[in-house]
């Protein structure tokens, strides 16, 4: 066949699989899509969020006004992953409706996100292992449930647009043929990715550095260093002068990129990019090119500290230290791997591991073609370095080394197969060839599906019960009001009533969460006193919900304790009997005329 015929068959190979696989996933999420099930506070707070947009609010407003109000709770997301999906509905609204147009915009936007990211590891596998293992990079990319769990149908958040963002810098990265090009597409990638999340700050600084130890090595290299400096640093100042209110550019924001990381930038490239070319000229040796690319580091270093005030402890600098105890210290993806159980290390980490294996190998083995050495030089350090931030950071940049990891992991099949299939003996041949086959991915995503299944079951059944018992339905018909209930279901009445919530799980609120927190965990007397100075009319649980437990278990003589063993106070009236052994929502109706509940006796230890 001619190679182009060839590139072509491939090509169209890689995107049937794609839609394959789409299809599938649709396929089985299609009930969810029919009932508009979210799965995450995250994604229903996103849809509320783009409601707001295309219902009059300002490009720069996000207040949540059903949050906390009538003060509002101010969000930190970006209108850049609200526009696709506002788009969507915009351009299915006149065929299928408002409401359909939701559903179908919130099916079909996940499934694009991951589309890229499987063309990207194509991409990347074609060039460094060969044209015809890119659709076997498809297929990785769709049995990784780390992936899945991103890029799913509903699952509208901004972390599949995160692991776009990554893939195409690593993508440009791999290209060694367009240094320029590629730098420049690499720096844009990695400004979106920042953007987006403060989450990619520490993959951009390792591609930065990647790309500075080359032009440290090799002067050559500055052409490629400078250009993903320039759009880096371009990118990101346009991006936040788009995208918050006029003036407000270089405010200090410690859960975004702000002020004092853009100074920083700013101040590192101009001071690189004014020194290098004198170096160049005047003392070209590999010292001289790393005191230049020190002194770029130590200037913005130093930048960043005289300007990043209490944002130097980190982007939840100013959260109430309840907030930390009961909310941020449990979410879990946010935590370091490595203190995890040896099977969930393995599903988070197992592929990722395997494709940095392979990477490794590919660099020793390539050491003859130097072009080649390099592209598997900046994969294996690019796998390390999303591994090592999975183990040691946080559980969620796992899906950024799966997403990383095709190339290695398929080189890794492709030796192991080889080796396999030289076996001289039949009856170990075979077997031999079917365990190199199964070792270097399949086998690796058992653990990960697995994991991912017992989450699944345990969380998303009762999360499923919770919203369709006769309580969630009583509520939802109820008139509007403002419903004290635990953080993490207050999007979903947010997106699926017309009531009012004093807080959910985001940050910026975190006065308001203390105050839920407080209230669930304060016996009935003090709870009521607080009820009815915030004017709530119901209180809603969802029992088996893991932040209900935590809640009760932490305040075994609080309102959420004395709920879930069925004890409501007298000031509270049941508006439907829900089963909590089901896991149905709970609904009472806030009495403030009713007797005051006495206080619970205490007990001498």
């Amino acid at each position: 066949m001619h190679p182009r015929l060839a590139r072509y068959a491939i090509a169209g190979l890689s995107a049937l699989t794609w839609v394959a696989l789409a299809a599938a996933f649709l396929l089985i999420s299609w009930p969810h899509v029919v009932a508009l099930r979210l799965p995450d506070p995250d994604d229903n707070l996103r849809l509320a969020q783009v409601r707001d947009w295309l219902n009059g609010a300002g490009w720069y407003d996000t207040l949540q006004r059903r949050i906390n109000p009538p003060e509002g709770a101010p969000m930190h997301w970006s209108r850049l992953v609200d526009a696709p999906l506002a788009a969507g509905i915009l351009a299915l609204d006149p065929w299928v409706g408002r409401a359909w147009a939701e559903r179908l915009s919130a099916a079909i936007i996940p499934l694009l996100t991951f589309g890229l990211i499987a063309c990207g590891a194509a991409r990347a596998t074609a060039r460094l292992v060969g044209p015809a293992w890119a659709p076997v990079a498809v297929v990785y990319v769709g049995l990784g449930t780390l992936i899945y769990n991103q890029t799913m149908p509903m699952r509208i958040d901004h972390h599949g647009w995160q692991l776009v963002a990554a893939v195409a810098a690593y993508v440009a990265l791999l290209d060694e043929d367009r240094p320029r090009l590629s730098g420049a597409v690499a720096g844009i990638a990695c400004a979106l990715w920042t953007h987006i999340s403060l989450e990619g700050l520490p993959m951009t600084v390792a591609m930065g550095a990647l790309l500075g130890v080359r032009w440290i090595l090799d002067a050559r290299a500055w052409t490629r260093l400078a250009a993903f400096l320039i759009t880096l640093t371009a990118c990101a100042l346009m991006l936040r002068m788009l995208m918050v209110a006029p003036g407000q550019a270089m405010s200090v924001m410690c859960d975004q990129i702000s002020g004092p990381h853009l100074s920083a930038l700013c101040v590192a490239c101009a001071v690189l990019i004014g020194l290098a070319p004198a170096t160049a000229r005047l003392a070209p040796s590999p010292l001289v090119r790393l005191a230049c690319a020190g002194a770029a580091a130590a200037a913005g270093g130093v930048t960043f500290l005289a300007g990043a005030g209490a944002c130097l402890t980190g982007p939840f600098a100013a959260i109430d230290p309840l907030v930390k105890a009961f909310w941020l210290d449990h979410v879990g993806e946010s935590k370091a791997l490595i203190a995890s159980r040896p099977l969930e290390i393995l599903a988070n980490a197992g592929v990722g591991a395997s494709g940095l294996i392979g990477a490794v190998w590919a660099v020793r083995q390539s050491s003859q073609a130097p072009g080649a050495q390099r592209q598997w030089v900046s994969a294996a350090t690019l796998g390390a370095v999303s591994l090592g931030l999975c183990l040691f950071a946080m559980v969620r940049m796992g899906a950024v080394a799966q997403a990383f990891a095709p190339p290695g992991a398929i080189f890794l099949l492709r030796e192991l197969v080889v080796r396999a299939r030289a076996v001289k003996a039949p009856a170990l041949r075979v077997p031999a060839t079917l365990a190199a086959a199964l070792a270097t991915g399949p086998l690796l995503f058992i653990p990960e599906a697995l994991q991912a299944g017992g989450r699944t079951s345990g969380r998303a059944g009762v999360h499923t019960d919770c919203f369709s018992g006769p309580g969630w339905e009583a509520l939802q018909a109820a008139p509007a009001a403002r419903v004290l209930a635990p953080l993490d279901i207050g999007p979903h009445l947010i997106v699926h009533s017309a009531h009012s919530v004093p807080a959910t799980g985001h940050h910026r609120n975190h006065a308001a969460m203390s105050l839920v927190i407080r209230a669930f965990l304060e016996p009935p007397a003090g709870a009521r006193a607080l009820s009815i100075a915030r004017g709530y009319g119901y209180v809603a649980i969802c029992p088996g919900f893991p932040e209900a437990e935590l809640l009760a278990a932490k305040g075994p003589e609080g309102l959420m304790s004395q709920l879930l063993a069925g004890r409501p106070p007298d000031w509270l009236a049941p508006i439907a009997d829900g089963d909590p052994a089901r896991g149905e929502m709970l609904v009472w109706r806030v009495a403030p005329d009713a007797a005051p509940t006495p206080p619970v006796p205490q007990t001498s230890p």
